[in-house]
């Protein structure tokens, strides 16, 4: 039976706010380190300098402005998140302050820490896998077969009301095996979301790949979306429809401006507390200044964001473009898939 508990009904609350008041805040990524024992072909993160990590006390300082502002989901990431060890910690007070939780993890960290994590309740777990093919997912990440044994052991082992996801980035190493990935899914009875890799100009950490290099071949991309589409109902993928579409547009020809609401909808914190409105902007501004939350309404805030987001070229990321549809003309898509992904483990 659905336990209706008091972080339910403010998490349910909260979320019926924004189909009203679509500019306040409701997702927050949270950085709790840079750091990562991985180097994926797509991403330089590592290549960078490393912040500084706060404290469990400043992330708790942090959560608890989150919760100041109204915001309803924290996903907590990296870097590799579970490098961080208060991170068991964190998501535990997440969790008492009524936030939905989630976690992006590649994988790899040893079997006992994804037993703890499950063990924090957090709500949502999501494991990168690009391939069922080892000499595929190896050569974009790495650790095939640890990232399969802990996903198994996190299928296996999730509570009810948890949901384990596999997370998978499109490129041309993989396209034509995706509706496979799917179909494993399902037969794992986990979830699955898929998002194109990225292009960039301007980005430090997520710039994946410059524009202009990678295009994946036009027909493939297309008769996979196709096949993928056919498979929306019958799978666990929780892929909004209308961002299966997007994908599709943007693997071909590499651009999606958008009227995006970075830094109102969706936000990003990184692990030394500055407010990015999404992982590319700094706003340079730490959130646990003493006149944050004055500065966050201010007149000074909105123009600045506004020019920020002028300046971005475009992106299709999924944490931010599917969070701020979800309260759009879209709704009806996104509460479909939804129900039809979560309804199982109410």
């Amino acid at each position: 039976m659905f336990d209706f508990s008091a972080k339910t009904a403010k998490i349910l609350l909260r979320t019926s706010r924004n189909f009203f008041l679509r500019n306040k805040p409701f997702f927050a990524h949270l950085h709790v380190t840079k750091r990562c024992n991985l180097r994926c072909k797509y991403c330089g993160v590592r290549e960078k300098v490393i912040p500084k990590e706060l404290s469990k006390e400043g992330f708790i300082r942090i959560i608890d402005i989150l919760d100041r502002m109204g915001v309803v989901q924290i996903s907590f990431t990296g870097g590799e998140p579970l490098l961080n060890p208060d991170i068991f910690d964190l998501i535990e007070y997440a969790n008492k302050r009524g936030f939905w939780t989630q976690i992006t993890s590649n994988g790899t960290m040893p079997q006992h820490m994804y037993k703890r994590l499950l063990d924090t309740k957090i709500n949502l777990i999501s494991i990168s896998l690009d391939s069922l093919k080892r000499e595929v997912h190896n050569a974009q990440r790495g650790h095939f077969d640890t990232v399969m044994k802990n996903l198994k052991f996190l299928a296996k082992n999730k509570a009810k009301g948890q949901n384990i996801n596999i997370s998978t980035m499109v490129t041309e190493k993989n396209i034509k095996e995706l509706p496979e990935i799917v179909s494993f899914a399902k037969s794992l009875g986990v979830n699955i979301f898929l998002s194109p890799v990225m292009y960039s100009h301007y980005s430090d950490d997520y710039g994946f790949r410059p524009r202009g290099d990678g295009y994946l071949n036009s027909e493939d991309v297309k008769k996979t979306y196709s096949l993928l589409k056919r498979q929306y109902f019958s799978s666990g993928m929780m892929t909004p429809p209308y961002y299966l579409r997007l994908s599709e547009k943007y693997l071909i020809s590499q651009k999606n401006k958008w009227n995006c609401k970075a830094g109102l909808v969706f936000f990003d914190i990184m692990p030394d507390g500055e407010f990015y409105i999404c992982q590319d902007f700094s706003m340079e501004k730490n959130i646990l200044d003493k006149d944050f939350l004055e500065w966050y309404g201010s007149k000074e805030f909105h123009e600045k964001r506004k020019r920020l987001a002028h300046k971005c070229e475009g992106c299709v990321f999924s944490c931010y473009y599917c969070t701020q549809n979800m309260f759009g003309p879209r709704v009806f898509e996104t509460a479909l898939t939804f129900f039809k992904n979560f309804i199982t483990t109410l």
